[in-house]
């Protein structure tokens, strides 16, 4: 993780960051582990992925609320259960602990996130609301799909939001309670709900498998795990989730690969690719160029560190 909440704020202003500028994900993320001072009530980042998605692909949570802004390319969301599309336009609500991850993502996708802590909430949102938006699971209670003069309007809020990062802390905590506040006074204003679709039980099973690198090698032996054959899990994982068997478990090794290589302070490439999951370098450094179009020379140069 950023060592430095300056540091993050820093990079997310970029309109370009570096492959690798963000990080690797973890299973639990907190502001704490960003060392965001206590005082201030979250954070706004600003992404642009237009080189390529680089950010999470394995299921994590946080412990704040997170709100995702889509600003260009369109993704889609899997939030527990249930997966849903996300177009440019979409406000996307993440509440606290909420096992999720975004997967199909676009070349040229560009977003705002932020996340706010609990007294942020307390502060801006009435107890009725906070405590709807909070204890929400499905994408009709989660997502909006913004106009564009709606959707500008809330990026400039974002925006200044993200600017007042180096102020004062009361001058960036009245930032995000704005921020906060013209999110969700948009979000009830709007009744246009991207397209979900429940996941079946197979698919749950098996994106639950993979993500937790559990799963048998073959899509044979997933299968038999999931309690169903081959052929049919391989089309509804397909159908539902966007991508075959193969393609997401590679992308998730990438992600693990990533967040133990780090900077290359304490695993070679090698090593850090077998305890990803890869059966063979040969095999990672395909995987590698197919996913993230780079060698692994060209990764360990961007490599933080």
């Amino acid at each position: 993780m950023l060592g430095s909440w300056r540091k993050l704020a820093l990079l997310a202003s970029r309109e370009a960051p570096d492959l690798l500028s963000f990080g690797a994900a973890v299973p639990h993320e907190t502001l704490d582990q960003w060392n965001v001072p206590r005082t201030l009530s979250g954070v706004a980042i600003f992404e642009d992925f237009s080189g390529g998605y680089t950010g999470n692909l394995e299921a994590h949570t946080h412990a704040e609320l997170e709100l995702h802004l889509i600003l260009r390319g369109s993704c889609s969301f899997i939030v527990e259960n249930e997966r849903f599309d996300a177009p440019a336009g979409s406000l996307v609500w993440v509440p606290p602990k909420v096992d999720h991850h975004v997967f199909d993502v676009e070349p040229n996708f560009r977003r705002w996130v932020a996340l706010f802590r609990p007294h942020a909430i307390r502060a801006v949102l009435p107890r009725t609301d906070a405590r709807r938006l909070l204890r929400s699971r499905t994408a009709a209670a989660l997502t909006r799909q913004l106009t564009v003069p709606v959707a500008r309007g809330l990026e400039r809020n974002l925006a200044e939001a993200r600017d007042m990062a180096f102020g004062e802390p009361s001058i960036h905590n009245a930032g995000v309670h704005f921020a906060l506040a013209r999110a969700w006074h948009v979000f009830g204003r709007e009744n246009r709900i991207p397209s979900a679709s429940p996941l079946h039980p197979a698919v749950v099973r098996a994106v639950h498998a993979l993500r937790h690198e559990s799963s048998p090698h073959s899509v044979r032996q997933l299968a038999k795990q999931c309690g169903s054959s081959p052929a049919r899990l391989s089309r509804l994982f397909a159908e539902q989730v966007g991508s075959s068997i193969t393609d997401f478990r590679n992308r998730l090794r990438i992600e693990r690969f990533i967040e133990i290589y780090g900077g290359g302070e304490r695993h070679t490439m090698t090593s850090a690719s077998l305890e990803a999951g890869f059966g063979s370098y040969a095999q990672f450094y395909r995987v590698l160029r197919q996913v993230l179009d780079v060698t692994p020379a060209e990764f360990r140069r961007r490599a933080p560190g």
